[in-house]
């Protein structure tokens, strides 16, 4: 059986570990899919800023290069507004690193174009990316001089003019104003949130986002790479909330669905266990039963065949022999009709007829049924109704049965007792009755199992059935009463039912 509960417990500590970890790896691919979703549409929206600024670069260093003999001023100005509006300024760098030609549409100070121009010069070109084989490739530089941000695109001067870099100069505080909100319309509406990060870590665009499990951040890949675009679900409260309540809803699923196999074990256990005493006990009950009946059935046929077969010495042998056979007669109508009782009781708890009067009749013939064979033992027997006791529902032959087989159990089992004593008496709002002796009383141990059926006392001597304390507490029960066992004042056992009284 230890070994049985052995493979048990670990199977289920198996099956445990494999089912929380199969709902963790699947919990875990379910983020991973809402991550990778979020993903994939935080970059595609950072190469749409990308695209629409290609667009611009493209559209202005192709009006750049168009025709001989005229400035960038005189072909991109023109549509520049309407074609290119984030681009501030066009320059053409020659081989030597010189500004070649300036156009641009700031209406600042024309000093903000000159600084620009030497740090051109100075700082950004030498940073620029040489395309190989002389193929234009556009190209983006953003770079942070003091506290301002700035995007340039570049690319080489198609023939003749390749040994020359076009040069597009991007207001960023235009793409922030124009292009965001173009690509990205309203960011606190629509399924997802998001907002933009400058190089240090300030939102330039969209609102605050709660960092969570589900928020993803992104560069801009090509042009303004220095800057990050974040990007979480407009639920994502809701699905973190969710996916905590089915993970703690999973778990709280497999460690109840491990409590119910183990209650299940732990309960065929205890049911396989009562089912093999019980077992045991009736095998015992029928051992009991048998040799109860089979001894006075023996004695009365011994000497009943004496009798008629005239073996009988004297008159005095003839009445000693009929006093046992009516003894032993008794005895076994006595046996029979305890098993009967129990049989009823058992078959159907509401055999009871009830009445609502004073117990005292019903007691009183209970008390009084073993009196002559308790007295001819020389235990006395002393009954003490406490009149007039208050009206109890009762059934009075099941009643006067109870105390007669406590009466009867003072007398079998207390072996050493010298008096039984029958106490009632109204107490409170019941009637309360008291049946006690002197004997040795009843172990600490069997006090919790008198009353199942076909138990007897470890201390118990003799043939019994042990059914008599059993259909104590089946009228007990059947009115509702309660009964308590516990040490009475003279060592011995005293067993006290305490019937609720009518009102």
């Amino acid at each position: 059986m230890v070994l049985i509960a052995l493979a048990v417990i670990v199977s289920i500590i198996v099956v445990a570990s494999y089912l929380l970890r199969s709902l963790a790896q699947s919990d875990g691919l379910r983020e991973q899919s809402v991550l990778a979703a979020t993903f994939d549409l935080a970059q595609d929206k950072a190469m749409r800023v990308d695209r629409m600024l290609f667009e611009q670069d493209d559209a202005a260093f192709a009006l750049a290069e168009l025709g001989e003999g005229a400035t960038v001023a005189e072909r991109w100005l023109p549509s520049a507004s309407r074609t290119t509006p984030t681009i501030r300024a066009v320059l053409v760098v020659d081989a030597d690193g010189r500004v070649a030609d300036f156009a641009s549409r700031s209406l600042g100070p024309i000093e903000e174009d000159e600084d620009f121009r030497r740090l051109l010069v100075a700082r950004f070109r030498p940073r620029f990316e040489h395309s190989s084989g002389g193929s234009a490739v556009l190209r983006h530089l953003h770079q942070t001089e003091g506290e301002r941000s700035y995007l340039l695109s570049y690319r080489q001067a198609s023939p003749p003019q390749d040994k020359q870099i076009l040069v597009a100069w991007h207001d960023l505080g235009r793409v922030v104003k124009e292009v965001f909100p173009k690509a990205y319309g309203d960011p606190t509406q629509g399924s997802h949130r998001l907002d933009v990060l400058d190089e240090q870590g300030r939102i330039i665009f969209g609102p605050p986002l709660r960092s969570s499990r589900f928020t993803v951040s992104v560069r801009f890949a090509t042009t303004i790479y220095g800057w990050r675009l974040q990007l979480a679900p407009a639920v994502d409260a809701e699905l973190t909330s969710d996916f905590d309540r089915k993970r703690t809803f999973d778990m709280i699923l497999v460690l109840g669905a491990c409590f119910m196999i183990v209650a299940g074990v732990v309960t065929s256990g205890i049911a396989a266990d009562r089912a093999l005493r019980a077992s045991a006990l009736k095998s015992s009950f029928v051992a009991n039963v048998s040799h109860e009946l089979k001894t006075p059935l023996a004695l009365v046929r011994m000497f009943s065949e004496m009798l008629f077969d005239g073996r009988v010495s004297s008159p005095e042998k003839t009445r000693e022999y009929l006093g046992i056979i009516h003894t032993e007669s008794r005895r076994l109508e006595g046996l029979l009709d305890r098993l009967l009782d129990f049989a009823r009781l058992e078959r159907d708890a509401k055999a009871f007829t009830f009445v609502v009067a004073d117990p005292s009749d019903a007691i009183a013939e209970g008390a009084e049924a073993h009196r002559s064979q308790v007295l001819s033992t020389g235990i006395s027997l002393d009954v003490k109704i406490m009149g007039p006791l208050r009206p109890v529902r009762h059934d009075e032959a099941a009643l006067a049965l109870a105390v007669s087989n406590l009466v009867d159990n003072a007398f079998r089992y207390g072996r050493t007792a010298s008096a039984i004593g029958v106490d009632v008496h109204n107490e409170d709002d019941a009637v309360v009755i008291t049946i006690s002796d002197d004997g040795q009383g009843i172990p600490q141990a069997d006090r919790m199992r008198v009353f199942e059926q076909f138990v007897r006392g470890s201390t118990s001597s003799g043939r019994g059935t042990g059914l008599g304390l059993a259909i104590v507490m089946h009228v007990v029960r059947g009115h509702r009463a309660t009964i308590v066992l516990d040490e009475g004042p003279q060592k011995g056992a005293r067993f006290r039912i305490r019937l609720p009284a009518v009102i």
